[in-house]
């Protein structure tokens, strides 16, 4: 990755794509999972649109799993969104999605990131991004996360303390759902005494614990998502998210969502 072309004074996004995609199976023992395709358009390809409406100029994308076939996609997919930059940064061995911040806060000499999981399939807003981007204060947070409601019969990531939607990140009770979007403090994350790791459970759920113990609070914020999210890391959420979106039948699709909370 050529650092020294990188615009410091533009906002800039980090789409996560060197991971092996294992819950996927076979479907990526050949592709990576950013070229998994929903109703035609790769994972990838759905990172970059929302971006692009979000006015993000400059994005960085990891690679590591399956690199040779990103770098063969990867102009076709970029060549679609001539307004912004993008950068390659591969990883030869795999970072952890903190490694990877931590490496680019040093090498960049960035303060704040957005990141994007491709796994993370949106819609049901024109703006998605708006209202996470629009709350950053990067003199007063070291993190910001979209959440979303947990469903019943799964495991939350987070609570909200003392405000909705937003408020400081809280592990009480957990009723709500980290969705792979958020926007980081890297000069906070290059302090960390790790090179690979993983920004949720060894960065922010590790400091909340140590400060909920102490009684302290962090400067880690949760904020409810506007739309819908599903996780689209698994063969049962993709084929259903294939299903809905080829039959265009996403106002029913919505509304299972809400019932079910996914």
């Amino acid at each position: 990755m050529d650092y020294y072309k990188l615009d410091r004074s533009k906002f800039t996004a980090l789409i996560f794509a060197a991971g092996f995609g294992s819950r996927l199976g076979v479907l990526t023992e050949k592709t990576p999972k950013p070229l998994i395709e929903i109703s035609g358009i790769t994972l990838l390809e759905r990172a970059f649109t929302h971006l692009n409406h979000a006015g993000i100029k400059q994005v960085i994308i990891n690679t590591h799993y399956l690199a040779n076939k990103m770098n063969e996609a990867l102009p076709l997919i970029a060549g679609k969104f001539p307004d912004i930059r993008t950068f390659v940064m591969h990883e030869e061995e795999i970072l952890g999605t903190g490694g990877t911040l931590k490496d680019i806060g040093i090498k960049t000499g960035l303060d704040s990131i957005l990141t994007f999981n491709c796994d993370s399939l949106i819609w049901g807003h024109n703006q998605p991004l708006a209202k996470i981007i629009s709350l950053w204060s990067k003199s007063s947070m070291d993190a910001i996360i979209y959440l979303k409601t947990k469903h019943s019969m799964l495991k939350g990531d987070f609570d909200i303390v003392n405000s909705y939607p937003l408020g400081h990140l809280g592990i009480y009770e957990k009723h709500f759902q980290y969705i792979g979007i958020g926007i980081y403090n890297l000069n906070c994350i290059k302090s960390v005494n790790l090179n690979k790791f993983c920004v949720m459970k060894d960065y922010i759920i590790a400091n909340i614990s140590n400060n909920q113990d102490n009684n302290k609070k962090t400067n880690y914020y949760g904020v409810m998502m506007d739309g819908f999210h599903l996780d689209v890391g698994t063969i049962s959420s993709l084929e259903l998210a294939n299903k809905n979106f080829i039959d265009k039948s996403l106002d029913l699709f919505e509304n299972s969502l809400q019932m079910r909370n996914l």
